[in-house]
């Protein structure tokens, strides 16, 4: 009997109809039809490496993306040029050294030829002792090492015609760059250890001049762009408009702002460099992420984001990742200034600050601050992530929650584990007809009391994410069972719109931690993954989750 035909649908309808299913399983349909080949090639080479050279995902990229037929299937691409750039410069400096030696040899050469038609006269022997045994013809070594100090005569020195392996590296990666010609996102890093390296690397115009070649070829189709990269080199990696390249679809960029050296004047580099570059996508950025690893006064730069001329008038995202030093050394002026120019349209806000040690701002006076009062009428998603601040910041950080209470979707709490009173003061400022439905947080406790709470204020809630220190009660008690599954097989939330909860594991022995997850899926039938299982995997499962 012959096979059944696949059925002639458009090439969108097997797209839609793939994305349900591993790639495992999609390579087994690579003989159904032309369609659904494409589709299981895009997805294998979708996302290449290239970094360190010894990198098992480096030699498999350098060896098959050569291939345009493969490199233009790449639609994410992650380069990490640091090694290549070492290797590079060391490469070059090997062969100075050796055409130096090389011109060395040649010369003294030309020294013994030229003197070899001359006759050194000897020295008169001294009475009882034997005449030094001179050659006739050949002046003596220290002589010549002398004479190889003189200047060069006129000639050109001969070399190997063969290119190094690290040059033939370097040409791979030129073909990959300028065969990459659908790339959708790239993400650049080069740590500031090889900051010299990139900015000298041989090999013609050196590793800068892969992306010049990179943005020939894939500028039309990049919506992506993630520069880890130090302020020093940005200009040698980002295009320039008078080079005539242009990223027509750029969407999102992402910048590390960091300095390879501390006589650098990251300011200027803002102004100069950055700066004129979010300019000319200012019409098509949706999303703008800015990791400042250092004490950096950011707010002349931000302030001028917001000025006509550079505001982003599609900006519906915006990361602000940054040190805070004190109440009084860390400018939020210009973040003011950046917030109140692109509110209107603001769906996404994300907000990383890391504190020192030794100063802390108390929470009234951190969130009193005129930036977190501002209105922001259309927020969806809000992350708020306070890298070593103390617990009492989880109280400041209520009221301005509260503001986006009636429109967030989702809701991300990191840094800080909060005691259970907090959680329900939280809780409490969204009503029942609250949009949130995914919350990602971490608590002090964990137990049956935190869900029905849960459940209770947030029904319409469908993705949780909970990190916890200690559970309570605890999963068990010696000489008295586990509380923990004895409590919560007295509570069942047949309503609650809960599918998909995420936690870390439960702290207890295999039989014990296995009546827990029992009773924990017993008391939630409508959650269709625990911990990335099904719920029968999830009890049955021996691995630590």
């Amino acid at each position: 009997m012959p096979p059944t035909p696949t059925p002639d649908l458009p090439y969108d309808i097997w797209l839609h109809i793939t994305s349900f299913l591993p790639l495992s399983q999609l390579k087994t349909l690579y003989p159904a039809n032309s369609a659904l080949l494409e589709i299981a090639l895009d997805a294998r080479y979708r996302t290449e490496f290239i970094g360190p050279l010894a990198h098992p995902d480096t030699k498999r990229a350098l060896a098959r993306l050569t291939d345009p037929f493969v490199a233009r299937r790449v639609r994410t691409f992650i380069f990490k040029p640091g090694d290549l750039c070492r290797l590079l410069q060391e490469s070059k400096y090997e062969e100075s050294k050796s055409e130096e030696s090389k011109f060395e040899e040649q010369y003294e050469r030309k020294l013994v030829d030229a003197f070899s038609g001359m006759r050194i006269s000897q020295p008169s022997a001294r009475p009882h002792t034997r005449p030094r045994n001179h050659t006739s013809n050949i002046p003596p070594p220290h002589f010549l090492s002398l004479c190889t100090c003189s200047p060069a005569l006129p000639t050109t020195p001969t070399s190997d015609t063969t290119p190094s392996p690290h040059l033939k590296t370097y040409k791979r990666v030129m073909s990959i760059m300028r065969g990459m010609a659908g790339l959708a996102e790239l993400h650049v890093e080069i740590s500031c250890k090889d900051y010299w390296y990139f900015t000298n690397s041989g090999a013609d115009a050196g590793v800068p001049a892969l992306f010049a070649a990179g943005w020939q070829a894939f500028g039309r189709s990049l919506r992506v762009l993630e520069l880890r990269v130090p302020l020093e080199d940005l200009a040698l990696v980002l295009p320039l408009p008078e080079d005539g390249v242009v990223l027509e679809c750029l969407e999102k960029v992402s910048l590390s702002i960091i300095r390879a050296s501390l006589t650098t004047n990251e300011e200027i580099v803002l102004r100069s460099t950055v700066l004129p570059f979010l300019r000319t996508y200012r019409n098509t950025l949706r999303s703008l992420a800015l990791d400042v690893q250092e004490h950096t006064n950011l707010s002349p730069f931000l302030s001028s984001l917001a000025l006509p001329p550079t505001r982003m008038r599609f900006l519906s995202s915006f990361f602000l990742a940054r040190p805070f030093i004190s109440t009084e050394q860390t400018d939020f002026s210009g973040l003011h200034a950046f917030l109140l120019a692109h509110n209107e349209h603001l769906t996404s806000l994300s907000l990383k600050m890391n504190a020192t040690f030794t100063h802390h701002a108390t929470p009234e006076v951190f969130f009193s601050h005129q930036s977190f009062a501002l209105a922001l009428p259309i927020l969806q998603h809000l992350s708020i992530h306070l890298a070593h601040f103390p617990s009492g910041h989880a109280g400041g950080i209520i009221p301005y929650i509260h503001q986006f209470a009636q429109t967030l979707v989702s809701l991300t709490l990191q840094g800080q584990f909060w005691p259970d009173h907090r959680v329900l003061a939280l809780l409490e400022g969204f009503g029942l007809d609250s949009r949130l439905r995914d919350l990602r947080m971490a608590v002090a406790t964990f137990g049956p009391a935190l869900l029905s709470a849960l459940a209770e204020h947030l029904p319409a809630l469908e993705i949780l994410d909970l990190d916890f220190k200690e559970i309570s009660p605890p999963c068990y008690i010696p000489g008295f069972g586990s509380p923990f599954s004895l409590l919560l097989s007295q509570l069942s939330f047949p309503d609650w719109r809960l599918h998909k909860l995420e936690m870390k594991p439960l702290d207890a022995t295999d039989s014990i931690r296995k009546l827990c997850k029992a009773a924990l899926v017993n008391a939630l039938p409508g959650v269709l993954l625990f911990c990335g299982r099904n719920r029968e995997e999830y009890v049955s499962t021996t691995d630590l989750i």
